[in-house]
C-alpha cells in the first residue's frame, strides 16, 4: 500500500509539471533586413498567460499582427498556449540586441531568449531602390484581393478556411 502511495505521488507531480509547464519560445522570420523591410516575430507563451510584455524595440517600429489562443485537453491533460505575432520594421542600420520579452505564466515570472537582427542599408538591391507611393486616385486599378477557400461545399456549422491575398501593382 505504501508502494502505491508512492507512485502515485510521483505521477501526480509527473503530471503537474506537464500540467502547468510554463515557457515563452521566440521565432524571428528573418536574421538580416534592409532598412525599412518589415519582418515576423512571434511569441509563443505556454501556460495560462496573466501578463506578457515585449521588450524594448529601440530603432524598430513595431505593430501588432494578431494573437491566437489554442487550449487542447488530451486524456484529461489541459494545455494551453498563446501565439502572438508582431510585424517589425527597422527605422535605422546596424546589429540590434533585443532583450527577452517577459510574462507571469502560472504565477510566476519567465523570460523568453533574446535575439539579434542585422539592419543593412544596401541600395545595391533592387528592392532598397522600389519605392512605394501614396494612393492615387486610380488605386482601384492598383490593388486585387483575392479570396480562396478550401472547399466548394460545406454543410451548416462545417469549418471553412478562407485565405485572402492583396496585391498591388507596382511600376
Amino acid at each position: 500500500m505504501k508502494a502505491y502511495k508512492t507512485i502515485l505521488f510521483i505521477a501526480f507531480l509527473f503530471i503537474g509539471k506537464t500540467l502547468f509547464a510554463q515557457s515563452i519560445a521566440v521565432q524571428v522570420s528573418a536574421d538580416k533586413v534592409q532598412i525599412g523591410e518589415a519582418f515576423l516575430v512571434s511569441y509563443t507563451l505556454e501556460g495560462s498567460v496573466e501578463d506578457f510584455k515585449l521588450p524594448d524595440f529601440k530603432g524598430f517600429d513595431v505593430y501588432e499582427s494578431g494573437k491566437s489562443t489554442n487550449v487542447s485537453i488530451i486524456n484529461g491533460k489541459v494545455s494551453r498556449s498563446v501565439t502572438i505575432n508582431i510585424t517589425v520594421r527597422p527605422t535605422s542600420a546596424g546589429k540590434f540586441e533585443i532583450g527577452p520579452a517577459n510574462a507571469i505564466i502560472n504565477g510566476k515570472k519567465v523570460n523568453s531568449p533574446p535575439f539579434s537582427i542585422e539592419v543593412v542599408n544596401n541600395m545595391t538591391d533592387p528592392r532598397a531602390q522600389q519605392k512605394i507611393d501614396a494612393p492615387s486616385e486610380n488605386w482601384k486599378d492598383n490593388i486585387i484581393l483575392l479570396a480562396q477557400t478550401d472547399k466548394t461545399q460545406a454543410y451548416v456549422g462545417e469549418q471553412i478556411t478562407v485565405t485572402y491575398k492583396l496585391l498591388r501593382r507596382l511600376d
